[in-house]
């Protein structure tokens, strides 16, 4: 009252309100729909049915990828397996939750949308593998049923699984379709004010101007969960701006009040729960306007207490991957391909791996992960399992990891505490890495079920000391029965509680194992096939098609630029070892706007020139700026005008094609082409002449347009900068990203354009620098430490000469350290003494004229324009000879700009030939 005095109606509304609310919750109760087989049959009778019968399905496919070792003992093994696992699901009432989901999972298959492996300890299953549910059998891997569903611990089955991400939300409309929308939800979630976040928004409120808090902002280091506190600790730069600007330190004070509070709404990203009635009868919903779908007001832990059932519908890109990659193979190569048929035992994969070649490959793309594989080399499919469970800070920090690489290759004696362990230890070289191996040994020593020993490897998982000494004295009661020495008992009792802080579900690491597996095979042998899939999946990601661009060209594949005339919207399979880049991978157009031009080519053949185009496709349609940024991007190139033209004429060419198809449409076909009565208007057949001429002159874009490109692409697709520069690449470059290795202990300098600059604090808190270099080779990531670390770098996309010592790293893979990074012009102007240019003028050397002397003076006006202490000497280069040029007291600037202008004078086709340098001293001084 005393808060809220001066609005009595509101007290009295909510207590009115609080009134008529009479609920009541029972906890460990389940609402889970039950499900129908569309027999006369209970949901318990019905997945038996169902179970038995697709069991079959999957023995007739185990039969053809092992042959006659699948025989009639290994049939009675699984399905002695099935019925207990059957057993164990209908006596725990969850048949109808097993049915639910492999029913959205068939569906989802049968409609063509890929559906992942599996993952976590579902994979355990075997009925989750007869019903579809899974795709990894888990029987030659020892996975664990128990370990996903405990008979002697009842608590709720949780699938958790992958679909294509693209179409995930397709699998979740026919649940709602299914069960009706009013019994389906997905859950909420509600943001936090994290520290970057929290920053900004009483930095808003506070009115400081974005820009100054965001200049702050970026001082809060890139660090997942990291808090306000830590971060000032961090990062010493925050602390000093607070001392220097007093409002920053009284919105630091405001903003670490706030912090962690729940700021906005959201949705959970994969969590569905479905309810066996109106699901406003268990928890508060909400709507979002124009959004369909119900939204649960409970976050995930207390919607599951109330007694809902999750699923989670996750998106995996890389399961679209490998589903276009496989199509790909199927429409060009092999008809017939089953991704699930591959050979799991093939010695060239695990080199590929070994080797580090883990870009686009699932789980092993990371630069932590890559040198885990290139010391551990992965050669059977258990290594690649250990690897997704190894991976982990746990592991990583106890020093276990170094003991399975050591032991793997022979280096380190495997010690078995017992003799009858080492059936279980085996696989990982005498180390407990998983989850299950704990649930085993407990089972082998104590003569436990596996549903006693999970209880003993949860316990062990959340260290609960009560519970622990309760079963440290059970197991120590069960060794003794099975003729186990107490002492070691108690040590490998110990030795399970030390390795459980850091075991893993081997389910998971099998199921994501095998999607690894999968992706290195197609690599492998589909390469083609598969890099154009992964990077049609990336097509709006620019960063990462820069990565996989690097990478074609390192397995040495061509990839040929967007070309109106034979690209498609993604990327593609041209020929054997050829890929196309992909139209709708260019910044800034979509998909829809190139649809038109798309279909007109596949209707009637590629375009003859740009006016074919603009009489073939109404370019409203397709929009000027579409076509502006096809060109910038080469797309156009192939109607043989130059770029900065074909730009100037994009407006006339859209109001042509207008014209045209507006005439089309009213009947008056040939109003701006030659028609029977020879008839044609003058504006229309001028430029429709102007826009099909070809000037076969038309060479490599300028640098300036091939700036434009890459800012599009992401790469140099048409040339490269360095192309205009090959004798400054001459005269400074002693090495190209190429041969990299073979400056190994040397101090080496490269010609090479700066890409991309990131600077970070190391955890010593020093300044530490990556830097990306690409020349006409390819690319190379290098590295500066704090005193090297220039005051200022040069914009990304300055031409450089970086100065450093190479090293070879663990994969191969080459480190770049840099003493040194100068911009190329200023090192061209402090060290060229004088200059030749050689020119090829459009005209014979016995010419006279204005034509002549329109040449001359362009090329005058843009000596004069480039004016400075650099003597310069000018040939110009006929046919049948070459003669110089007298320029008395013509000093230039040799800038950039001057050289680069040298390629627009009116010379036609003029060309640099080369520049001869003179270097005082080499750039390492």
């Amino acid at each position: 009252t005393a808060l809220y005095g001066a609005w009595p109606e509101a007290l009295a509304n909510t207590t009115a309100i609080a009134d008529r609310c009479n609920v009541e919750f029972k906890f460990g109760k389940y609402y889970l729909p039950k499900f129908s087989t569309g027999e006369s049959e209970t949901p318990e009778e019905g997945i038996v049915r169902i179970a038995r019968e697709m069991l079959e399905e999957r023995f007739l496919q185990l039969k053809r990828l092992y042959g006659p070792a699948f025989g009639d003992a290994k049939v009675k093994e699984y399905k002695d397996r099935l019925e207990f696992e059957l057993q164990v699901i209908t006596s725990m009432g969850f048949a109808s939750y097993f049915l639910i989901v492999q029913d959205f999972i068939n569906w989802a298959k049968r409609q063509g949308i890929p559906v992942g492996p599996g993952r976590g300890s579902g994979a355990g299953s075997l009925v989750a593998y007869a019903l579809r549910i899974t795709d990894i059998d888990p029987l030659p891997y020892n996975l664990l049923f128990e370990r996903f569903l405990n008979p002697e611990r009842i608590s709720m089955p949780d699938f958790d699984v992958d679909f294509c991400q693209d179409r995930r939300g397709e699998v979740i409309q026919y649940v709602n379709d299914k069960y009706g929308a009013g019994s389906v939800a997905q859950i909420a979630t509600f943001g936090r004010m994290n520290a970057k976040a929290v920053i900004r928004d009483v930095g808003r409120v506070l009115e400081l101007g974005y820009g100054r808090v965001d200049r702050f902002c970026k001082l809060i280091p890139e660090e997942i969960g990291i808090t306000l506190d830590k971060a000032m600790a961090d990062e010493p730069r925050i602390k000093e701006e607070m001392a220097r600007d007093d409002a920053l330190a009284e919105l630091m004070r405001r903003a670490k009040e706030l912090e962690g509070l729940a700021r906005q709404t959201g949705m959970h990203a994969a969590g569905v729960v479905i309810s066996d009635g109106p699901m406003e009868d268990y928890v508060p919903v909400f709507t979002v306007p124009g959004e369909p779908g119900l939204i649960t007001q409970y976050e995930m832990k207390m919607a599951e207490k109330v007694g809902l059932v999750k699923f989670d519908f996750l998106g995996l890109k890389t399961l679209t991957v490998i589903q276009r990659a496989v199509d790909l193979v199927r429409a060009s190569k092999k008809a017939d391909f089953e991704i699930e048929m591959i050979p799991m035992d093939d010695k060239k994969v695990y080199k590929l791996i070994s080797d580090g070649h883990s870009v686009g490959i699932f789980q092993l793309e990371s630069a932590g992960m890559k040198q885990l594989i290139t010391k551990l080399k992965p050669s059977c499919f258990e290594d690649v399992v250990a690897v997704m469970a190894l991976f982990r800070p746990g592991p990583l920090g106890s020093g276990m990891v170094d003991d399975f690489i050591e032991r793997k290759h022979g280096r380190q004696e495997i010690p078995y505490p017992l003799p009858q362990l080492e059936p279980i230890l085996a696989e990982t070289y005498g180390v407990i890495l998983y989850q299950e191996q704990v649930m085993n040994i407990a089972r082998e020593l104590a003569g436990w079920s596996l549903g006693q020993a999970d209880l003993l490897r949860r316990a062990m998982g959340k260290k609960d000391a009560a519970a622990m000494a309760k079963q440290r004295e059970l197991f120590a009661e069960g060794a003794d029965k099975n003729g186990v020495d107490p002492k070691i008992a108690a040590e490998i009792f110990d030795l399970m509680a030390k390795f459980a802080e850091y075991g893993f579900n081997k389910s998971h690491s099998a199921a994501y194992g095998l999607v690894c597996y999968q992706t290195a095979y197609l690599k492998l042998h589909y390469p083609e096939e598969f890099m154009a899939a992964i990077m049609t999946c990336d097509l709006d990601n620019t960063k990462k098609i820069v990565r996989y661009v690097d990478e074609v060209r390192r397995m040495r594949m061509k990839l040929l630029p967007p070309d109106i005339n034979r690209s498609h919207l993604e990327f593609d399979v041209v020929q054997k070892g050829v890929l196309g880049f992909g139209l709708a991978a260019i910044k800034g157009i979509g998909a829809l706007a190139l649809k038109p031009l798309i279909d007109a080519r596949a209707a009637g053949g590629p375009f003859k020139d740009c006016a074919d185009l603009a009489r073939r496709v109404n370019l409203r349609e397709v929009g000027k700026k579409t076509l502006e940024l096809l060109t910038q991007a080469g797309a156009l190139d192939c109607f043989g005008m130059a770029r900065p033209k074909m730009l100037a004429v994009v407006g006339d060419v859209v109001s042509f094609s207008e014209e045209v198809h507006a005439a089309k449409n009213q009947g008056q076909r040939g109003l701006f082409e030659m028609g029977d009565d020879g008839g044609a208007s003058d504006r229309g057949a001028d430029l429709s002449w102007e826009l099909s001429v070809v000037d076969r002159r038309v060479g490599a874009p300028t640098p300036e347009w091939l700036k434009k490109e890459k800012a599009l692409l992401g790469v140099y697709m048409s040339s490269h900068p360095l192309a205009f520069h090959g004798e400054d690449v001459k005269a400074f470059g002693k090495i190209t990203s190429a041969d990299l290795l073979k400056g190994l202990g040397k101090k080496v300098t490269m010609v090479a354009v700066l890409a991309m600059v990131n600077e970070r604090l190391t955890k010593t808190g020093k300044r530490m620098a990556s830097v990306r270099l690409e020349d006409e080779h390819g690319a190379v990531e290098a590295v500066m430490f704090d005193k090297e670390i220039p005051a200022a770098f040069p914009d990304t996309g300055t031409l450089v000469v970086a100065v450093g010592s190479v090293d070879e790293r663990y994969d191969g893979s080459v480190s770049f350290k840099l003493d040194r990074i100068v911009p190329l012009e200023e090192l061209r102007q402090e060290h060229v003494r004088s200059a030749t240019v050689r020119l090829t003028p459009p005209f014979k050397r016995t010419a006279r004229g204005s034509e002549v002397q329109a040449c001359v003076q362009e090329l005058n006006k843009h000596l004069e324009a480039h004016r400075g202490d650099t003597p310069l000497k000018l040939v110009l280069g006929y046919e049948d000879c070459h003669v110089a040029v007298s320029v008395p007291e013509k000093l230039v600037n040799l800038t950039d700009g001057f050289l680069h202008g040298l390629n627009t004078l009116p010379f036609a086709a003029t060309r640099i030939d080369y520049l001869l340098y003179q270097a005082a001293r080499g750039p390492e001084g």
